[in-house]
């Protein structure tokens, strides 16, 4: 089952300058975050929980720390259980049938930008 499949529908952003962020607390994110507050959108960050070996979780405070320094509204969203059911799950199956599992391609396809979607839907961010 493709979550993006069954829930996105592709259409033209709008322009009301509100703008939904995955955030994992690294570099990139944090930049883009800046970026796009100083080009006046409002920014809503995103933090996804996929998986925390040995329950570490600075991640999370990583971005926390950065929303609360820019200001941000910020959201955690605890997706652990799907990433074991899909994406382990899968990379599993995968490996023991002789093939060369694609985790990472995976993973953005069938949850990160399915759940950006969503998660913007709910919010009303387009």
């Amino acid at each position: 089952m493709n979550i993006l499949r069954e829930y996105c529908i592709f259409a033209p952003m709008k322009t009301d300058k509100r703008v939904l962020l995955g955030m994992s607390g690294g570099t990139d994110s944090s930049v883009a975050a800046m970026k796009l507050q100083e080009a006046g959108y409002e920014v809503t960050g995103v933090t996804f929980r996929f998986y925390e070996a040995e329950g570490r979780t600075e991640y999370l405070e990583d971005a926390r720390a950065l929303v609360s320094r820019l200001g941000l509204e910020h959201i955690t969203y605890d997706a652990r259980q799907v990433f074991r059911e899909r994406i382990i799950r899968y990379f599993l199956d995968e490996y023991l049938a002789g093939r060369t599992p694609v985790p990472c391609t995976v993973c953005n396809n069938e949850l990160k930008w399915a759940l950006l979607a969503r998660i913007a839907d709910e919010k009303g961010i387009y």
